[in-house]
């Protein structure tokens, strides 16, 4: 692995850890940030699709009335397929029950959670659409934007389809 592709997924793994300590202490803030303005978000609870901030602001409503702070919202496993400006993340998470330093307690569960990312400015965050979809986009308002970050994708793409199981790194 190179030094750069070993500090891409250091920066994504600590984006994805703080993102999971702030949905632990309730950091709406916190939660929020490193997400663009357009996130498209798929949920188990309804509504199965959230689009833009305000929405997926608003499916932490639901989430806060049945998680407390401190309980668990941890990353058991984290693997990750990392190119030079597109990046994908899937993790097996624990959430509600005890922290990763407790035993499981009854009423917790685990998830999988699947992330798309993209290097903005230098810097990991997460996209407004997936990657892979019906349409493009580009009839809508920040078309080019999304239109960009379908060309890293499709020019990122031949480096990620060689490393298909990514690294394991948790």
């Amino acid at each position: 692995m190179s030094q750069r592709a070993g500090t891409a997924e250091a920066e994504i793994k600590t984006l994805i850890e703080a993102w999971a300590d702030a949905v632990r202490r309730h950091d709406l803030p916190a939660i929020l940030a490193h997400h663009d303005d357009d996130i498209v978000m798929f949920d188990v609870p309804p509504p199965l699709q959230s689009r833009g901030m305000a929405a997926y602001k608003k499916t932490w409503d639901l989430f806060f009335a049945y998680h407390e702070p401190g309980q668990a919202f941890d990353v058991e496993k984290l693997q990750m397929c990392v190119g030079d400006t597109v990046a994908f993340a899937v993790a097996i998470m624990r959430c509600g029950s005890a922290t990763v330093s407790g035993p499981p307690v009854p009423g917790g569960f685990q998830f999988r959670l699947t992330i798309g990312l993209c290097k903005v400015d230098g810097a990991w965050c997460i996209p407004a659409r997936a990657p892979f979809g019906a349409g493009d986009g580009l009839e809508e308002p920040g078309a080019y934007r999304r239109s960009e970050r379908m060309a890293w994708v499709k020019a990122s793409w031949p480096t990620l389809a060689r490393n298909p199981q990514g690294k394991e790194t948790a």
